[in-house]
This record gives C-alpha cells, structure tokens and sequence, in this order.
C-alpha cells in the first residue's frame, strides 16, 4: 500500500506542532504554477516541479520516500534505502518532484490504474470496482515525500506539486483521484483538495495496522468550483504535459533495485497480475510495496 496518508500525516503532524492551523495558512499560500518565490531557506533560488524520468532524480525521489517512511516508522532499515513499488515499473506511474536547483526537496507518484489495478484496492476493492463501473477513470496519489526543512515550505511545494500533478492527470485522459488518509487528518486533507470520503474506516496492513480512510475527487464533481478554475483554468502546454516514459537503461536499473529490497508480497499482487506481468518470467520474485 503506497499509504499517502501516513507519510502525510507525519508532516501534518510537524506542521501543527510548529503553525497555528486555525490562522488557515493555506488561504495566504501563493496559487501559481510553475515557478514560484521560495521560502527565506533557500535565498534566491526558485522551485521547479517537474515530472522526473533519470535514474538520478529518481533515485533522489525514492530515497525521499524511504526516509519519510522511516522517520514515520513504516518501514524497517534496509542497505539499498530505497522506497519504491511495482507500480513505478507500469508506464502508467509518473513521479513528480520540487526541484531547487539541482536538489530534489519533495516526491509524489500518480499512480494511473493499469496492468495491476490500484495500491488502494488492497483496503478498498469494493469501493474501487464502483468507481470503474460508473465509468471513472482514477489515478491514485501516493509516495509522498519531503524533506521537511520548512512545515510553510512543504505546504506551498505540495500545492504547486498537486497543480502539475492534477493537470497531468487531466491529460493523460483520468478523471478522478483517489488516496488514503488517517481519519484524524481527514478534514486538513480536504482543505487542500476537495477530497469526498467514501466506504468505512479501516486498517492499513502495510502501515503497521495504522486507520485509513478512502478518498477522492473526480474532475467532473468540482466543475465550476474554485477548485476546478484554479488548478484547470490555464492549463499547461503540451508539451509541459507530455509523458516522460523511463527508457530501458532506468528500467532495468530499478527492476535490479526492487528486486534486492526484501519486502513483503502485497496481496493484490498475490492475487492478481503476478511479477511476470510486469518484468517476465525470469524476474526476481520479491515485491515492494
């Protein structure tokens, strides 16, 4: 389970032992993509956000994550200090990234439903499955990270993050985003994002037994919002949303990656699309999650 939620709340949780929630920093925080003033920590430099496809700013990205997960307690050590799934492998996963000059501050994946399904089918199947019949095409968020210098920082990085990442995943033809989120995070999520909670509370094997709920949003639900003008009313260029497929060197880089990481076979893997799907009958047999 990609578990957003718990890696989220872990900075949520930061954040509102170091900001007074109820002064609504999100209200002041700016809206504009693209390039934005950073925070004082960085002096003159700006943000960038951007879809990452090299093996470095990869690797940067997916050791983000493996820190945000240790430092969370979700994961145990390991000598690669990686984190990434079998999800990343699928051309139907993307990784974003806030960039300040050549350094990599904050990851998140958008994980399209694919070859494998959804990391979120795990807890919620059911609910997922109604989503495909009434004709949604989802994409699910996970994998966020960030290294935490600046709570003020992390919320207007994750903003300008989500603006590229819902633009993108407007154009790649989805027309939902789905999440998990620990219910006592719920509300400070849809203030962010106009997430609907849906199906009852449950436990996330892959986070220690930690709470989740389901949420989402679909594109459609919010046309005519504030929402929709602010994240679709001037949409990117073309070629500012075109796909950054891994070309054979990355792939193979991190099949050997997440082949070496020892974790547990997650069961929708287990049940479902086996590893051959993805990488071939003489692909090592170990899954991350």
């Amino acid at each position: 389970m990609f578990c957003l939620a718990h890696t989220l709340a872990f900075i949520m949780n930061q954040i509102a032992n170091r900001i007074q929630i109820d002064q609504d920093p999100i209200r002041h925080q700016p809206r504009r993509s693209g390039i934005i003033e950073p925070s004082p920590e960085f002096g003159d430099a700006k943000f960038n956000y951007e879809v990452v496809h090299q093996i470095q700013d990869l690797e940067a990205c997916f050791h983000l994550v493996y820190q945000a997960y240790r430092q969370a307690g979700l994961t145990a050590p390991h000598a690669h200090r990686l984190r990434l799934t079998p999800f990343h492998l699928l051309d139907t996963t993307e990784v974003f990234a806030t960039r300040c000059g050549p350094q990599i501050l904050s990851t998140v994946s958008l994980i399209g439903d694919g070859k494998l399904g959804l990391p979120v089918e795990s807890m919620y199947p059911v609910e997922v499955e109604d989503f495909r019949q009434q004709g949604y095409r989802m994409a699910e968020i996970g994998c966020l990270a960030d290294q935490r210098q600046s709570p003020r920082r992390f919320l207007t990085t994750f903003l300008e993050m989500m603006h590229l990442l819902t633009q993108v995943a407007k154009f790649r033809g989805y027309d939902t985003l789905v999440a998990t989120c620990h219910p006592s995070h719920a509300k400070l999520y849809q203030r962010l994002l106009p997430f609907r909670q849906f199906g009852k509370l449950t436990s996330c094997s892959y986070a220690n037994g930690n709470p989740a709920l389901l949420l989402a949003v679909s594109f459609e639900w919010e046309y005519g919002t504030e929402f929709y003008e602010r994240f679709f009313g001037k949409m990117r260029t073309a070629q500012e949303l075109a796909p950054r497929p891994w070309n054979k060197q990355t792939t193979a880089f991190f099949e050997r990656s997440l082949g070496a990481i020892q974790t547990p076979e997650p069961t929708w893997v287990a049940k479902g699309a086996a590893w051959d799907v993805l990488l071939g009958s003489n692909s090592p047999q170990t899954n991350a999650h």
